[in-house]
């Protein structure tokens, strides 16, 4: 540690480290994901990082969904409910009937003990509008049902959206409910948002949560297409979005237009309520030309398969407003592939950074990284009391270094692994490292292998 950072640590904020230790972080011995600052309670030379996925030929997932790693995913309209009854332990949700039909017409929720065989609930459950995508989630973190839908936002009102200059923008909604099964809401407000038409069903509008938005960090005439919100099936508390960010062509002045191109971006939360949106692309576009050249839209599904996730994206050649599924801009089914936790790492400058976590305290035996250093980089990790002093045994001086890139690296401090006398004691972990992304720590069981 740098004389400069060991005198912050030890003297500047000692007393006020000493004034939290009533509070630790309790990891116990799950894993914990660099998606945000929480674990990071002092650093220099850290930059929190989205690492974009690689693209690869589409793959079947057919035999991945079989895997016990995969049991229980949420994909698309379709999720697992494991507060309910056998019987109902998957639903989904579907929108249906003509936006004309304003008594009919609307989402709807089917459950099914198996994915196959589907019953609908009669009643719908949202008479709104929702074009876009449409997803819900059993969270038990809060023990209650989310829905997200796209939610529009007007900005020429009572004009329909054929009509409204400027045109009204996409946004993400939420709206929590204890019963999936019953209706989420009991009618329409007195002024519903009417983006069809007075004779049309009302979309979502801001009697509804908005979740994500573009804003004016963003280029002029953006909105979120889809959402791609899911709750991580492989960490408890960690929510991700992969909203299809829609830039739209400026209009033509002798026509209406909807048209532009579209990619995909990254959000992470701890609630599925707070989001921190990284800026550009997570999902790019291909060259000019090539099949995911013009458009790509993505979804909230993800398969694992060992220690990468697949996952699965729409896109044409061509912008939004050429005919999709057309000779001329045919649909394009493409897959990327992310690194196990890797969607977002806290990484160290080549000349060098280094970060203190706030005190957590855990049960668990050892201490293991997701952490790639490659050729040039390396880490070492340091456990400090209360205090911010270096515990005896594991020390900076006395930390192994790592080099390479890992999954599961373990840690060691003069070649020993053993962390299981500092169990239920506060302690902080201090990361020293060079040219090195860390994704995740865990402090592991020794039965354990995730």
């Amino acid at each position: 540690m740098s004389l400069k950072l060991r005198l912050f640590l030890g003297l500047t904020l000692g007393a006020t480290f000493s004034a939290h230790a009533a509070a630790p972080v309790d990891v116990g011995h799950a894993k914990q994901l660099f998606i945000d600052d929480r674990f990071i309670e002092s650093s220099e030379g850290i930059t929190l990082t989205m690492n974009p996925p690689v693209k690869r030929p589409r793959e079947d997932v057919g035999g991945l969904l079989g895997r016990p790693e995969n049991a229980e995913l949420d994909y698309g309209p379709v999720f697992s409910d494991p507060s309910a009854p056998p019987e109902q332990r998957w639903k989904k949700v579907i929108l249906e009937g003509k936006m004309s039909d304003r008594e009919g017409a609307g989402l709807f929720i089917y459950y099914s003990p198996d994915r196959v065989h589907w019953t609908k609930v009669p009643e719908r459950v949202f008479p709104y509008w929702p074009d876009g995508e449409n997803t819900m989630m059993y969270d038990p973190n809060r023990g209650k049902y989310v829905a997200y839908f796209r939610q529009w936002v007007e900005r020429d009102p009572n004009k329909s959206y054929w009509e409204a200059d400027p045109l009204p923008l996409r946004t993400v909604g939420r709206l929590e409910v204890d019963d999936a099964l019953k209706p989420w809401v009991d009618g329409w407000p007195d002024d519903p948002t009417h983006i069809w038409g007075p004779n049309n069903l009302p979309a979502p509008g801001v009697e509804f949560d908005v979740v994500l938005a573009c804003d004016d960090q963003d280029p002029p005439e953006c909105d979120f297409y889809d959402h791609g919100i899911v709750r991580y099936p492989w960490v408890d508390d960690v929510y991700l979005a992969f909203p299809v960010l829609y830039r739209h062509f400026p209009d033509p002045p002798d026509r209406r237009a909807n048209d532009g191109l579209t990619d995909v971006q990254l959000a992470t939360s701890r609630d599925g309520i707070n989001w921190r949106r990284f800026r550009g692309s997570y999902i790019r576009l291909g060259p000019e030309g090539s099949p995911d050249g013009g458009c790509i839209y993505t979804s909230r599904t993800m398969v694992r398969d060992g220690d990468e996730i697949r996952q699965y994206y729409t896109a044409y050649p061509l912008s939004h407003g050429t005919n999709a599924g057309s000779e001329d801009n045919p649909r394009f089914a493409g897959m990327v592939v992310q690194r196990l936790d890797g969607f977002v790492s806290a990484d160290a400058a080549y000349e060098g950074g280094e970060l203190t976590t706030p005190l957590l305290v855990f049960d668990g035996d050892r201490l293991e990284l997701n952490v790639d250093a490659s050729a040039v980089g390396d880490v070492r990790v340091e456990i400090l009391d209360e205090d911010a002093q270096p515990l005896p045994g594991f020390s900076l001086a006395e930390a192994d270094m790592i080099h390479g890139n890992h999954l599961r690296k373990v840690v060691t401090w003069g070649g020993s692994e053993d962390v299981s006398a500092l169990r239920g004691r506060p302690i902080r972990l201090h990361f020293v490292m060079r040219a090195a992304k860390l994704y995740a720590f865990q402090f592991a069981m020794r039965e354990e292998a995730q």
